[in-house]
């Protein structure tokens, strides 16, 4: 069977199970299946239960893998943790924020992001100015030692990424950055608002379910 005819087949094939699947869908359907490998190994053996917490696990475990190569990839160049990284990338992209600007776009506490900036400070990376329109707050800056160090990390990060993502064809990685790309944005989005309440009511809103929290059920059982 000619490639043209074996497309034509499988298209006919998943039309029949998924009758208002479109094109986009298909094409979706088709990496999913025909590219396939062997999953031996896959997550430590132990899959959850549905695909939402597959994803989830998936993400957070190569999330930690990552993460370990890249602190020991950066300790070779005076950054001790990711995060001291990621806070030097946001001051540099960022025009002089604030110490809580800088923290809020790393998902980070206010308490532990001010420990990181003070670490940042010691280490010589960062300096702090007065706000020319409101002498009452500070604005972040790299030092050039700062800048020289970023600009270090970003060759360091590079190599850890190639480490990492080698194998996969540029097509498969552009197709998981779409895919993944809302989901990134709509939570970041809604992140400082979400922060400080509690799980259920945010889980409320976005998914339009209802879900009583532990001390509701308590109310209403009494």
């Amino acid at each position: 069977m000619n490639k043209t005819a074996e497309l034509v087949s499988i298209w006919a094939n998943y039309e029949h199970t998924h009758p208002k699947g479109g094109i986009a869908d298909f094409c979706r359907y088709y990496i999913t299946t025909a590219k396939q490998k062997s999953t031996e190994g896959f997550l430590d053996g132990i899959v959850p239960p549905d695909m939402q917490s597959t994803m989830a696990k998936l993400i957070g475990r190569i999330y930690k893998l990552h993460l370990g190569y890249a602190v020991s990839a950066l300790k070779k160049i005076g950054i001790n943790t990711f995060d001291e990284f990621t806070f030097l990338n946001s001051v540099s992209k960022m025009n002089e924020p604030m110490k809580t600007e800088v923290i809020y776009q790393n998902f980070n506490e206010l308490s532990s992001g001010l420990l990181i900036i003070d670490r940042l400070k010691k280490s010589g990376y960062l300096t702090e100015q007065d706000d020319k329109n409101d002498k009452r707050s500070k604005r972040l800056k790299l030092t050039k030692k700062g800048t020289d160090t970023l600009l270090s990390c970003y060759n360091t990060m590079q190599h850890v990424n190639e480490l990492f993502f080698n194998e996969m064809q540029e097509d498969d990685l552009q197709l998981c950055i779409h895919l993944l790309t809302p989901l990134e944005i709509k939570f970041s989005g809604l992140w400082k608002l979400h922060k400080g309440k509690e799980f259920t009511e945010n889980y409320n809103e976005i998914t339009g379910k209802t879900v009583l929290s532990k001390a509701k059920k308590n109310s209403k059982k009494s």
